[in-house]
C-alpha cells in the first residue's frame, strides 16, 4: 500500500469554500452537519472552518472509523456462527 498524499492546505481550503458556499449553499444562522471517515479529517476541518466563515450557527461533525465498524461486524458474525453452532 503506497503513501497517502495529502492535498496542499490551500487546495483543501478552496475546495471546502466551494463545497460550503455553492454545493451546500450554507446561509447565515444555519446548522451544518458533516460526516466523514477519520482519514478525511483535514478536509472535514476545512469544511468546518468554511461553514463558520459562511456564518453557520453550529457545525456538528461525526466521524466513522472504518476499522472499528469492520471489527464490530466481524465480531457479530462470529457470535452468530457460535450461537447457531450451539443450537444444533
Amino acid at each position: 500500500m503506497g503513501a497517502r498524499l495529502t492535498p496542499p492546505e490551500d487546495l483543501l481550503r478552496r475546495y471546502a469554500e466551494l463545497t460550503v458556499r455553492v454545493g451546500a449553499n450554507v446561509q447565515p444562522g444555519q446548522d451544518v452537519v458533516i460526516g466523514g471517515f477519520l482519514e478525511h479529517a483535514p478536509f472535514v476541518r476545512a469544511l468546518t472552518a468554511a461553514a463558520y466563515e459562511a456564518s453557520a450557527r453550529y457545525v456538528d461533525v461525526s466521524y466513522v472509523d472504518e476499522y472499528v465498524t469492520t471489527e464490530g461486524a466481524s465480531a457479530a458474525r462470529a457470535r452468530r456462527r457460535s450461537s447457531s453452532a450451539s443450537c444444533r
